[in-house]
């Protein structure tokens, strides 16, 4: 433009700023129209401020959102989140005990039975010694459930895994067998 002295490119730049500066305009009015009237304008909200027009269960969930977000910041360690009905949301209650109640029977999983059952090598050799193992009267299992893709679909396989364990006389460690 400075080279060729050419009046056209110049006349487009100045209208383009001009009308940047017509449409910041606006958007700066819109927005002060926004701030000043955002109280009676429904579909106005802010983030760090949000309306709450809600019904009693609504204004509950609200405060209790809030005590989430008092209690997720400061102490936390020391007050337990608790969506508790209480008088005092900031309450601090004995935290309950894990695991199954004194005097009543627990319950474990049972081992599915097994369809194939595989013999394996005891260890022959202590890894922190190098010396050789003494077989030893224990025995070590272990029951693998895997499925089994074929053409029409999958099946599920159970195999048991059955090894003598092998004793160190220097370090007084039975070894599993390397494959269990």
């Amino acid at each position: 433009m400075e080279n060729t002295n050419d009046n056209a490119y110049k006349e487009l730049l100045l209208t383009y700023n001009s009308e940047d500066c017509r449409a910041l305009k606006l958007l700066v009015e819109e927005l002060t129209k926004i701030q000043f009237n955002s109280k009676s304008l429904p579909d106005v909200d802010f983030a760090d401020k949000p309306k709450q027009n809600s019904t009693d269960l609504g204004q509950t969930i609200h405060n209790d959102l809030k005590t989430i977000l008092i209690l997720g910041y400061a102490d936390y360690d020391t007050k337990k989140i608790s969506l508790q009905n209480s008088k005092d949301p900031f309450e601090i209650t004995e935290p309950k005990k894990r695991g199954g109640q004194i005097g009543h029977k627990g319950h474990r999983r049972d081992t599915p039975r097994a369809s194939k059952t595989v013999r394996v090598a005891r260890r022959r050799k202590c890894y922190r010694h190098g010396i050789s193992l003494v077989p030893s009267e224990e025995t070590s299992e272990r029951t693998v459930t895997d499925l089994i893709f074929t053409k029409n679909g999958m099946r599920k396989t159970v195999t048991k895994y059955i090894g003598t364990k092998g004793y160190c006389p220097k370090c007084h460690v039975s070894f599993i067998p390397n494959k269990i």
